[in-house]
């Protein structure tokens, strides 16, 4: 199943360096995959109007803080 990730390159809960890695192993097999990261969009950088807050108190972030930026990114999501 050809699958498309589009990713916030600043995104601090999911990073795309995951994707990348998954992308590279990925490479070669029967799984088509792209993947384009978008350089300083945050989580969510595809919803419309929403500033960018720090969200608390989730799970799977970067570090172990919970702690992750998510926003609108205007040139990302256009």
């Amino acid at each position: 199943m050809p699958t498309l990730i589009l990713i916030g390159g600043a995104d601090d809960w999911t990073p795309a360096t995951i994707c990348q890695q998954m992308g590279r192993r990925r490479h070669g097999r029967s799984a088509r995959a792209e993947i384009v990261v978008y350089p300083g969009a945050y989580h969510e950088f595809d919803r419309a109007n929403a500033p960018i807050r720090l969200r608390t108190g989730l799970v799977n972030t970067v570090d172990p803080s919970g702690r992750a930026h998510g926003g609108t990114n205007p040139a990302a999501r256009k």
